[in-house]
This record gives C-alpha cells, structure tokens and sequence, in this order.
C-alpha cells in the first residue's frame, strides 16, 4: 500500500492510500480518502467532518502504440441512510489515462 497526493479542481491537495496490482498490461487501483469532498453551489469543494470517506476504483490497460495507461474509474459512497436497511447511494463513474513523463 502507498499514498498518493491529488490537486483538487480548485487546487487544493489532498492525500489519499493507494493500492492496487498490474497484470499482463492491465492495472487496477484503488485510491482510498478519509474524508468525503463535495461541490457547493457555487463549485468549491467542501470537505464534510461527519464522513467516512470513499474510494475511487481505476482499472484499464496499457496501450503499447500510445505508450499510455487509460481506462474508466467509479466512485461509490453512501449518501443518506433511509433506514437501518436501505441507504441513498451517489455514483459517479468517467475515464481516466497516464503516460510517464518525459526526463
């Protein structure tokens, strides 16, 4: 297991666990936060104190011609509990790719 540091869209840093494997050029992660980070209204992310956080879950591959990972991620998190038994889930899910820098 690992850490990583991501920016925000408003430029903030946040650090969140990181683990995962690769495989005969598929690659699977799982980026864990502490704390659940929202939008407002007005698009500034808010961090709420009350929550448990959530995880972001990334697989895809590694593209040869390209020289470049790319694939979807999802992210899953419990909104409101309705009752002991049923709670409102929020899901979020778009694409994501890597490529290795330059030196």
């Amino acid at each position: 297991m690992g850490k990583v540091i991501d920016a925000d869209a408003n430029g903030d840093f946040v650090e969140a666990s990181l683990k995962g494997f690769m495989e005969n050029g598929f690659i699977s992660f799982i980026k864990r936060y502490k704390k659940l980070r929202l939008f407002d209204e007005n698009l500034d992310t808010i961090e709420v104190e009350d929550s448990d956080g959530y995880e972001v879950i990334y697989e895809g591959a590694y593209n040869n011609e390209t020289e470049e990972f790319n694939g979807e991620w999802e992210i899953r998190y419990d909104l409101m509990p309705l009752s002991t038994e049923k709670t409102i889930e929020e899901f979020c899910d778009g694409t994501w790719w890597m490529k290795k820098l330059k030196d």
